[in-house]
């Protein structure tokens, strides 16, 4: 009985398997919890536990460059 508009979480799997040299994605979901108050408290940035990285951030120009001999299509 969902609603539309209701707040749910969600877990899903997601597998791609190839057939006659096309490729098909699924989307399974097996488990829906409602959202309640208890687990609706949203995560801040501030309060994961990310460590903190000494090397600064790969640019955009850089990644092209490094991909230059890629041929995949995306």
């Amino acid at each position: 009985n969902i609603q539309q508009g209701e707040e749910l979480i969600v877990s899903f799997d997601i597998d791609a398997r190839q057939w006659q040299d096309r490729w098909f994605n699924s989307i399974r979901a097996w488990k829906v919890e409602r959202v309640t108050t208890a687990n609706a408290s949203p995560t801040t940035p501030s309060s994961l536990n990310i460590p903190s990285s000494s090397s600064p951030a790969t640019t955009v120009p850089e990644l092209i460059q490094e991909n230059a001999n890629d041929d995949l299509p995306f």
